[in-house]
């Protein structure tokens, strides 16, 4: 229902409107949810290991896993086993799950095993999952185990739910 109101008055939008360029992107990307090419940041299957271990900053914004028939999984970043460690000053936010006919898991990471252990800063916000069953403001969702563990005078900053299904 939602794409089909922004279809029909695209060009009212557009024309009349006169949104700014951001929000022109977002319209489009929900008209053409499911296309590859609107995907998330990073996927590995369901046994892979994604690692971010650099000593770099990190920024993974406004990315969307978007299916109309089935789950979606990690706005950003979905994988078997993620790991954002070393001394990465990381930034996750603005990141979207969304499933029409399916469930949505983790707005911005989604994955078996999830372990941020940095010295860096770590700041994930503003993360969601929409599905047939309404929006969540939900971060990370780890289905085994989950570690969030900071450096000395470090932070770790989640504003967003995690949900951990096995171990925290």
């Amino acid at each position: 229902m939602r794409r089909s109101i922004f279809t029909d008055y695209y060009e009212h939008i557009i024309y009349e409107l006169h949104p700014r360029p951001a929000v022109i992107e977002n319209v489009d990307k929900m008209i053409h949810c499911g296309d590859p090419s609107y995907g998330g940041a990073m996927y590995g299957g369901e046994n892979s290991i994604i690692s971010l271990n650099e000593n770099a900053t990190l920024n993974i914004q406004n990315n969307k896993a978007c299916s109309k028939q089935h789950n979606a999984y990690g706005g950003a970043i979905s994988g078997g086993t993620i790991n954002i460690t070393g001394n990465t000053n990381v930034t996750i936010s603005g990141n979207l799950a969304e499933s029409v006919n399916g469930q949505s898991w983790g707005g911005a990471i989604h994955g078996k095993n999830v372990n941020i252990s940095n010295n860096g800063s770590v700041l994930i916000e503003n993360n969601a999952e929409i599905d047939a069953n309404g929006t969540r403001m939900l971060a990370i969702q780890a289905e085994e185990l989950l570690n969030l563990s900071a450096g000395a005078n470090q932070t770790i900053r989640v504003h967003d739910a995690v949900k951990a299904l096995g171990s925290v």
